[in-house]
């Protein structure tokens, strides 16, 4: 995987987004460490501050991962967690940031949560915009974004960084818009140095920054091989304030201008698909290329109607709403019209709301409820020669046929005590090989195993 502070440190600029209803900070994906000369002086400093806070705690992890893995990663930076966290908002933040990325990647949901409500610890405040009730009825997420969808050249959907399962909800909608025509998919991840991607049909961890995390990479693998043109759209070399502009050239030049029949599926972060306002000062990557093509993108919000630590963190609408409606599934509200609700009509078209995760035989109960993904118990036999183990073990699950390319990422991993039963890998149907590793990067156990449905 690329350099974690390039991941992170560059791509988490917490301090230069807020959104209004929430009370706390966006962040922000990869860019380069420039400034635009817009900002303000205090926001300079504040990111300076968290990039020469965040470089001196990625070097320790980097040294850390080199000699183990990304467990022993992990580890180290737990460490440096629970040794300086408290010391200044800035050194929190940092940490946090660095923190909630490196959780999400080895499959610790609520660790991940509970870092990034440190990273951007403002409470919400109360919205002045009603929940949906009367009027408003709940409806399949997907289901209704492909009927919205029915006339788009554009959609765009957003995610938070350190939230696998809003990936897990695109790949439910790459289905679904593939049947209606749709052509193309864009990913914010992407290097546009990976040229053999489309040809190749799955990603490695050199294809993209958030890539080493499985269910992206699983993302990306759908769309391939859903028949899309994957399309990467990175202004790799443009700064806080070109970014947004570069991003929609790159998407314009690379999708519409060699097919202008195409339709297509967008997958950023955070801002990046608002319809208004600015990132860093600069119009967003949505308002940019709906004025380069003339189109009005449908954008769909997931970030701020979704799980957080714990109920207080969370946004007042999504707690009655969550409440009241028990949801099951990824919702949306339509009115009588069919019109979806949103929490700011301005800003994004339609919004999200995701169900409370459980945890379900030690993993997540989304990751279990996924279409075309079966649990697969790990037997007793399997893991014997981890007995003499002792700590916290990394267990990743690899397609057989994707092993023989460098940087292969595993289909499922999570963290477990070493000595105890396993949970369950959640796998979708093929042959894999199993590889288990304790805390220093020792391999102690590895085996086949096929998943069928």
């Amino acid at each position: 995987m690329r350099d974690l502070l390039f991941i992170v440190v560059l791509g988490c600029v917490m301090l230069a987004l807020t959104d209004l209803d929430l009370g706390i900070r966006d962040a922000l994906d990869p860019l380069e460490p420039s400034t635009p000369s817009s900002m303000p002086d205090d926001l300079k400093q504040q990111l300076e501050e968290f990039n020469t806070i965040a470089r001196e705690v990625d070097r320790t992890v980097r040294e850390a991962r080199e000699r183990g893995n990304a467990l022993t990663g992990l580890l180290a930076l737990r460490a440096i967690a629970e040794a300086r966290l408290g010391q200044n908002p800035m050194v929190d933040q940092a940490i946090a940031t660095m923190l909630m990325q490196a959780e999400a990647e080895l499959g610790n949901e609520q660790e991940a949560l509970a870092a990034a409500d440190i990273a951007a610890p403002i409470r919400p405040v109360e919205s002045k915009c009603a929940a949906p009730a009367d009027g408003w009825r709940p409806c399949n997420a997907v289901e209704a974004i492909e009927s919205l969808a029915n006339d788009q050249r554009v959609v765009m959907i957003n995610e938070a960084h350190h939230v696998p399962r809003h990936r897990a909800v695109t790949i439910e909608l790459l289905r679904a818009l593939r049947d209606e025509g749709f052509t193309h998919f864009a990913a914010e991840t992407l290097y546009d140095t990976d040229d053999e991607l489309n040809e190749r049909g799955f990603p490695t961890t050199d294809s993209g920054a958030y890539l080493a995390e499985p269910m992206y990479a699983s993302l990306i693998r759908e769309a391939l091989q859903l028949g899309y043109i994957v399309v990467p759209y990175e202004a790799s070399h443009a700064g806080l304030g070109g970014r947004e502009r570069g991003q929609a050239e790159n998407l314009k030049k690379r999708v519409f201008d060699r097919d202008p029949d195409a339709r297509l599926l967008v997958h950023a972060g955070y801002a990046h698909i608002n319809e208004s306002g600015t990132v860093a000062g600069a119009r967003t990557m949505a308002q940019e290329l709906a004025e380069m093509l003339d189109v009005d993108p449908l954008t769909i919000d997931q970030t701020v109607m979704s799980q957080r630590s714990a109920p207080p963190f969370e946004h007042p609408i999504y707690r009655d709403v969550a409440d009241r409606f028990d949801l099951a599934q990824p919702t949306v509200f339509l009115n009588e019209n069919d019109e979806p609700w949103t929490l700011h009509s301005e800003v994004r078209d339609v919004t999200l709301f995701l169900p409370r995760s459980m945890v379900e035989d030690g993993r997540p109960s989304w990751l279990t409820s996924l279409e075309g993904r079966m649990a697969v118990a790990v037997k007793d036999h399997e893991i014997e020669e981890t007995d003499d183990v002792s700590g916290l073990i990394l267990v990743r699950a690899f397609r057989a046929d994707e092993m023989a390319k460098p940087g292969a990422i595993p289909v499922d991993q999570y963290v477990a005590p070493a000595g105890k039963p396993l949970p369950p890998l959640v796998l979708t149907d093929g042959d894999y090989v199993v590889i288990v590793e304790d805390a220093e990067g020792r391999r102690v156990a590895e085996w086949s195993i096929e998943a069928r449905e």
